[in-house]
């Protein structure tokens, strides 16, 4: 009687272990197509910029800053110095305006990082535009009281 129960024993464990393995297969698969489905929803979100925004720059920026952009990408591709191939993103700089005070933001790409730099008065300067713009330009139709920072 104990050779048949371990028997039995042996029988359920390779079963449990067959179900384990199957339930591991199907785990991984779930988990691939959860990452392509991440994917696809980064996709779709980096199109957005592709499809909406670039575009209307080269209406918007001679309309608001009196000058047109010499080049407009949303994507470049470099061969690195390993061959191998990579996108590197386009924007080097963006500037931020707040609405409730006087102060701009500026930032830039430095490598790969950023640096910050907050202008309160004065001039600015656009680099990517070589364009140099007076604090008192940007607001120039807002409210004389608005605050400085």
């Amino acid at each position: 009687m104990a050779a048949a129960e371990l028997r039995e024993f042996k029988v359920e464990a390779q079963a449990f272990r067959h179900e384990m393995q199957a339930f591991k297969d199907e785990m991984r698969e779930d988990r691939r197509e959860m990452n392509r489905k991440w994917g696809d929803l980064a996709n779709k979100l980096g199109t957005m910029v592709g499809d909406l925004v670039c575009p209307s720059l080269l209406r918007v920026m001679p309309e608001t800053v009196g000058q047109e952009p010499d080049r407009v990408a949303i994507r470049v591709k470099q061969r690195g110095p390993d061959g191998r191939r990579r996108e590197i993103g386009s924007l080097l700089e963006y500037v931020l305006v707040a609405q409730d005070r006087r102060q701009i933001d500026i930032y830039r790409r430095t490598g790969g990082d950023w640096a910050h730099e907050r202008v309160q008065g004065g001039t600015f300067r656009i680099e990517t535009l070589d364009l140099e713009v007076p604090v008192e330009a940007v607001y120039e139709d807002i409210d004389p009281e608005l605050p400085a920072a």
